[in-house]
């Protein structure tokens, strides 16, 4: 058999693989902007609060603990809704003490 009968062959056979693979390979990408999406949200939460914090004077202990990062999302360590829930009630924490 001749490399190019070959090549047709091994791609005849790839093909309905290939095709199969492609929602699967949409769905990663879809899940990964997602991901993207969720640590851009957190990364601007915890500005904020930052920022809220750094003008009352006070430090914050929730962004000192290490659960309370992106890389903690990425190990599986901490679940992202649960991470925001926790910026959320911190800030909402500080925006009390300073009223």
């Amino acid at each position: 058999m001749s490399p190019a009968a070959s090549l047709c062959l091994n791609l005849k056979l790839l093909r309905p693989t290939y095709f199969l693979l492609l929602p699967l390979n949409a769905l990663r990408m879809k899940s990964l902007g997602l991901v993207i999406r969720i640590k851009e949200v957190i990364l601007r939460k915890k500005l904020e609060l930052e920022e809220i914090s750094r003008k009352m004077h006070m430090a914050t202990q929730v962004l000192k603990s290490e659960n309370f990062s992106v890389e903690a999302i990425e190990t599986g360590v901490k679940d992202p809704k649960q991470l925001l829930e926790q910026i959320d009630s911190e800030i909402a924490k500080v925006k009390e003490e300073d009223s």
